[in-house]
C-alpha cells in the first residue's frame, strides 16, 4: 500500500531492447521501462544483498557493474523495524553491461571520450553511472572499460573515443565505482574498489 520508489533507475535510448529491473519495490518503474524499450521489453522483481546481486551478475556475464545512486531506505516505522532488527536496507541502481572484453578492473589505456549531445532527456550532460557524468563537448578521460561501454553500445552514437588499446598504462588511477554499502553492525565498509 505504500511506495517506496528510489528515484529513477530507467536509462536513455530504450528502444527495442530487453529491461529487467531487479529488486523492483512496487514494479510502478517495470510498466515504464516495458513502454520505452517497446514489444521487446521485459521487466522482474526481488531483492537480495547487494553482493549476491553483484556475484550472481557477474556469473550472467555482466563485468564491472556501474552504480548510478544508492541511499539507505529508512523505514519509518517502530513496529516494522523491531521485526527486521538490525537489517539495513538499501535501494542501489546498477547499470550493467554484457560487453565482450570488458576486464574485471578499470585498466587506464588512454582512451579520451567526447559527449556530442543530442541524447534525448539528456541534451548537455550524460551520466552514465554516479562517477562517470560527461558533459557535452567536454573532453574526459575514462578507463578501458567505460570507453568500450560509450562505444560499442546504444550509446555509441552520442560519443566520440578517442584511442586503442593498443598500449597498456597500468590501473586506472581513481577511477572507484563502488557501492558504498555499509555494515552498521560491525562498523566494516561493504564494497572494496572495482
Amino acid at each position: 500500500m505504500k511506495y517506496y520508489g528510489c528515484g529513477s533507475p530507467i536509462p536513455h535510448a530504450l528502444e527495442g531492447l530487453k529491461a529487467l529491473d531487479v529488486g523492483c519495490g512496487t514494479g510502478r518503474d517495470v510498466y515504464i521501462l516495458s513502454r520505452l524499450a517497446g514489444e521487446n521489453g521485459f521487466a522482474w522483481g526481488g531483492g537480495l544483498y547487494y553482493k549476491d546481486f553483484e556475484r550472481i551478475a557477474g556469473k550472467a556475464g555482466f563485468v564491472d557493474p556501474r552504480v548510478i545512486s544508492n541511499r539507505k531506505i529508512t523505514i519509518g516505522n517502530p513496529e516494522i523495524e523491531k521485526l527486521v532488527e538490525n537489517i539495513t536496507f538499501y535501494s542501489i541502481t546498477y547499470r550493467l553491461w554484457k560487453l565482450e572484453g570488458l576486464e574485471d578492473a578499470c585498466e587506464d589505456y588512454g582512451h579520451i571520450v567526447i559527449y556530442r549531445g543530442g541524447m534525448p532527456f539528456s541534451p548537455f550532460k550524460y551520466e552514465l553511472d554516479g562517477e562517470h557524468i560527461f558533459y557535452k563537448n567536454k573532453p574526459g578521460r575514462v578507463c578501458g572499460n567505460t570507453a568500450k561501454m560509450l562505444q560499442d553500445t546504444r550509446l555509441g552514437r552520442y560519443f566520440d573515443i578517442i584511442g586503442d588499446f593498443s598500449e597498456h598504462f597500468g590501473a586506472f588511477e581513481n577511477c572507484s565505482n563502488q557501492s558504498n554499502v555499509h555494515d552498521e553492525a560491525n562498523d566494516i565498509p561493504g564494497a572494496c574498489c572495482q
